[in-house]
């Protein structure tokens, strides 16, 4: 019984959200099939521009940003 209530609650929890910056495709795809794969919402932009007007009208958890 313990198990089922841990699965409703897992199943009812907002997913986090990860917005990411990273400039090369292949390594963007990665970030993303990985981090979702694991059950994390993701976007991920290829320019700081468009990651801050993003920040600035949607809410995320967590920010990764490529040097």
């Amino acid at each position: 019984m313990h198990s089922s209530h841990s699965k409703r609650l897992a199943a009812t929890s907002p997913k986090v959200r990860i917005l990411c910056t990273e400039d090369d495709a292949h390594t963007r795809e990665l970030i993303v099939k990985t981090l979702q794969t694991v059950g994390y919402e993701v976007l991920c932009t290829d320019s700081a521009e468009e990651t801050l007007n993003l920040a600035k009208t949607e809410n995320f958890d967590l920010y990764l940003m490529d040097n």
